[in-house]
C-alpha cells in the first residue's frame, strides 16, 4: 500500500471513530455535568470530567494510527506509542 492509501484509510477509520464515540461522549459529558450541578458534593469533579472527555476523544482518534503502525509492520513503534499512552 502507499502512503495515500494508509492516509486515506485512516481518515476514514477516524472520521467513523468519531461519528460512533461522538455521540456517545456527548451525552455522557452532559449527563455528568447535570449530576454534577445537581449535588454541590461533586463540584470539584467538573474538572476531572473535562479531562476524561479529551482523553476519550484523542484515543478515539489515535487508534486507527496505531493500526497502521501494525500494518506496516512497525511493532516497536506501535507498543512504544501504547505505551506512552497509558
Amino acid at each position: 500500500m502507499t502512503d495515500t492509501e494508509y492516509n486515506r484509510l485512516f481518515n476514514e477509520q477516524a472520521e467513523v471513530g468519531i461519528l460512533i464515540a461522538g455521540p456517545g461522549a456527548i451525552a455522557t459529558l452532559a449527563f455528568a455535568l447535570f449530576v454534577i450541578m445537581y449535588s454541590t458534593q461533586f463540584g470539584a469533579a467538573v474538572e476531572i470530567v473535562n479531562w476524561i472527555y479529551l482523553g476519550m476523544t484523542l484515543r478515539v482518534v489515535s487508534w486507527p494510527m496505531g493500526y497502521i503502525l501494525n500494518a506496516k509492520g512497525m511493532r516497536n513503534m506501535f507498543f512504544l506509542t501504547e505505551f506512552v499512552k497509558t
